[in-house]
């Protein structure tokens, strides 16, 4: 219980000091924000902050909030459209590592206006920005419109659907999409990208309630990120290393949400703790789906296992929910929790608020929206299926005009070989028919010699 009690406080002071104590370790040596500021150029300043990873480890966004706020307002004034567009735009990611989604994509739509701007990869940040805040908004009929520019703009080879299909609780047709598009895209010494499709796939199968089976593709996973980190023969950036961390940290607790559902409670938790370390740890100053599903986890595993005190610090934890079910799930729990001790009141108090937020107009009309979006997505695939048809009867058609004309170049090969075989005939008709002749002529003249001979005797 010692042990137990340990990892709890410990995992608090990652969430109460986590920006504080990285303040301590790194204002001198990775002071990101600072070094954002003494870039040379807003161009080098906007590849700055996309190109860290970790930035927030020395100030908090909201740091950066301010002090991106006096950039945006210098060249405001000074009339210089492409600066303003990219502190904008840097200025809208971060609004997204706050889970405020939908300032992120006001700002976002802004700068969307003016990206002709752009050259290419700044598009491609900012068309990926928006992606990502139409997911996590749920609104998919404008996720797959801004999939279709990526694709007409070459940063995409295809529209992707799977993760829409998962969002959509269709994770079995997800899955099924995810191993056409990416298996065959897959070198097998490439550990990183093995890790990374079989964590997913892993995941799949978690939703779709297959424990069992996920595990095996996360230990997979974690056998692929275990040799990708320990390749020596491999030069890794700083940003490489920190993704493949918080990889680890994500299929460790993908692991331990799966022995959750096998209602494995006490195997789950070193696996979810460990995680939330790792990503945490890797992951400062941003919100994280993974972190708070994990700890959403571990309160139910310590729920299960009568481990009342400690599964409600975890409920308590002030966790930023970006979904609505997460937030359902918390409550569920928290009722959970209030039954065991027999407080009834506060156990309907949270019923109650999952039924409020069941009942909501936002959530209704998010169904609607999913239900839009399955039928547009039919839509699409049956264009998609409709295209690849007209693709095929034009090879079809191609293929036929092909053949008849060679068809016609052999019957003219034919007809040609006939007529050299004829007048092959003929000449060998002429030959023996000469042959012929000179027999006939060499006779006559033997006759006639022969009657000069007896004429003469």
């Amino acid at each position: 219980m010692a042990k137990s009690l340990g990892r709890i406080l410990l995992l608090i002071s990652f969430f109460t000091f986590a920006e504080v104590v990285a303040q301590d370790m790194d204002i001198i040596e990775n002071n990101a924000l600072r070094n954002f500021q003494t870039a040379e150029s807003p161009l080098d300043r906007f590849n700055y902050f996309f190109a860290t990873v970790n930035r927030y480890g020395s100030h908090s966004p909201y740091d950066w909030l301010d002090s991106v706020k006096e950039y945006i307002d210098r060249v405001e004034s000074a009339d210089d459209s492409l600066a303003l567009n990219q502190y904008k735009l840097i200025r809208a990611q971060l609004y997204f590592d706050l889970n405020d989604f939908n300032k992120s994509i006001t700002i976002a739509s802004e700068v969307y206006s003016e990206k002709h701007i752009f050259d290419l990869d700044a598009k491609r940040v900012l068309l990926n920005l928006m992606d990502d805040n139409y997911a996590q908004l749920q609104m998919y009929d404008k996720q797959v419109e801004i999939r279709k520019q990526k694709k007409g703009l070459g940063l995409t080879e295809n529209i992707a659907f799977y993760d829409i299909y998962s969002s959509l609780g269709l994770h079995r047709q997800a899955m099924k999409d995810y191993i056409r598009d990416v298996k065959p895209t897959i070198e097998e010494n490439a550990y990183f990208d093995q890790a990374t499709y079989n964590n997913n796939i892993g995941n799949y199968l978690r939703l779709d309630k297959r424990a069992s089976t996920a595990l095996a593709n996360f230990s997979k996973a974690k056998g692929y990120i275990d040799v990708w980190s320990n390749d020596m023969s491999e030069v890794k950036t700083e940003s490489e290393i920190i993704n493949g961390n918080i990889l680890r940290g994500v299929i460790e607790g993908n692991i331990g949400k799966c022995y959750v559902q096998l209602g494995q409670f006490e195997k789950a938790i070193p696996y979810l703790e460990n995680s939330i370390a790792i990503i945490e740890e890797n992951n400062i100053g941003k919100s994280s789906t993974d972190v708070n599903e994990n700890v959403l986890a571990l309160a139910e595993s310590h729920l299960k296992l009568e481990n009342l005190k400690m599964a409600k610090d975890y409920l308590e934890l002030d966790l930023n929910f970006s979904s609505v079910e997460l937030v359902l799930f918390k409550n569920r729990l928290f009722a959970s929790y209030y039954d065991k001790i027999s407080d009834f009141e506060k156990q309907s108090f949270y019923l109650k608020k999952n039924v409020r937020i069941r009942d909501s107009l936002e959530l209704n009309e998010s169904d609607i929206n999913k239900q839009q979006l399955a039928a547009f997505i039919g839509h699409e695939e049956v264009k998609a299926s409709r295209q690849e048809l007209n693709r095929s009867e034009s090879q079809l058609e191609q293929a036929r005009l092909d053949f008849k004309k060679q068809d016609e170049r052999i019957n003219l090969v034919l007809i040609s070989l006939v007529f050299t075989l004829l007048g092959f005939a003929g000449l060998v008709y002429a030959y023996l028919k000469s042959i012929k002749n000179q027999r006939i002529v060499a006779e006559q003249k033997h006759i006639i010699e022969n009657s000069l001979v007896e004429k003469d005797s």
